[in-house]
């Protein structure tokens, strides 16, 4: 009995030198402890902050780009905001005012980087990716535009009416080169059979009938 209350004491005589031990570096460090947990604080109020002015500010760029309706207009917004949703889509805008104006390779150009943008949502990337080409195409810019519109027809992240979309438009222009192997096989891929969308229906349709008009034996 002796023996066990002696080392309980021992036991509580250890466990308070610990206490002690712990309290005197708790009083040492208190300053450290404090400039930390204000670090751990100012960590997390600047994210907050990062978080909500990022929120901000595409709600600005979108008030933004609404206001501006001139091709000066929104060239001078994305100066200001380059990036997000509104801009991409400003830019999309654009590059269709400059289309309209025959500026087909600026167009061009920027719809390319729309189309290359990861971070861009993917119906518009891929409508982006077919303009892109069509544009280099109206700009004379042929093995640009066949590039353009092969990528969009390989891209599987792209809805199906963008790739048979490009497909149709690749062969189109490989047939006119006369490389009528490589226009057959672009229709052939832009054929779908009994799609239930409209857009893929009406651009198959088109390839079905390119096919029926190729050279016989090509």
């Amino acid at each position: 009995m002796a023996e066990k209350k002696k080392t309980e004491l021992v036991i509580e005589t250890g466990v308070s030198q610990e206490l002690d031990r712990f309290e005197a570096w708790v009083i040492e460090n208190n300053k450290k402890i404090l400039a930390v947990c204000a670090g751990i604080v100012a960590v997390v109020a600047v994210a907050a902050t990062v978080w909500m002015w990022v929120s901000g500010a595409e709600n600005r760029s979108r008030a933004a780009f609404a206001s501006a309706e001139t091709k000066t207009d929104i060239e001078t917004v994305l100066k200001e905001y380059s990036s997000g949703a509104a801009a991409s889509e400003a830019k999309v805008r654009l590059a269709r005012m400059y289309s309209q104006d025959k500026e087909y390779g600026k167009a061009a150009e920027l719809l390319n980087t729309v189309a290359n943008d990861a971070e861009v949502i993917v119906f518009l990337r891929g409508r982006a990716a077919v303009e892109s080409a069509g544009n280099y195409e109206l700009a004379g810019k042929m093995d640009e535009a066949l590039k353009g519109y092969a990528a969009a027809a390989d891209n599987t992240a792209f809805e199906e009416s963008v790739r048979v979309e490009a497909a149709y438009n690749q062969g189109r222009l490989l047939a006119a080169k006369k490389d009528y192997a490589g226009a057959k096989l672009a229709f052939k891929r832009a054929s779908v059979k009994n799609s239930a969308d409209r857009a893929v229906a009406f651009w198959s349709g088109l390839a079905g009938r390119a096919l029926d008009r190729l050279p016989a034996g090509k």
